[in-house]
């Protein structure tokens, strides 16, 4: 995934339009094939430290990002 288009914002794919201050939104999608589906993220109230940008939140998420980074290679 090279971008994500939050709130307001529409330049990248897919747009998540109910992200705003004090949200997050996550994929829920088992491979990286369906990133570009909107219909594959949520979002909701973001818990105070429950951010982990750039770390995994799960095993199966950990998964998911080394392969994408295997495949950025």
């Amino acid at each position: 995934m090279d971008g994500l288009s939050y709130a307001g914002r529409l330049g990248q794919v897919p747009p998540i339009p109910n992200v705003g201050r004090g949200m997050a939104a996550w994929y829920r999608g088992a491979t990286a094939a369906g990133v570009n589906d909107a219909g594959l993220w949520a979002s909701g109230p973001d818990a105070p430290g429950g951010s982990s940008p750039g770390r995994p939140n799960s095993d199966e998420n950990g998964d998911w990002i080394a392969q994408l980074r295997r495949e950025a290679e």
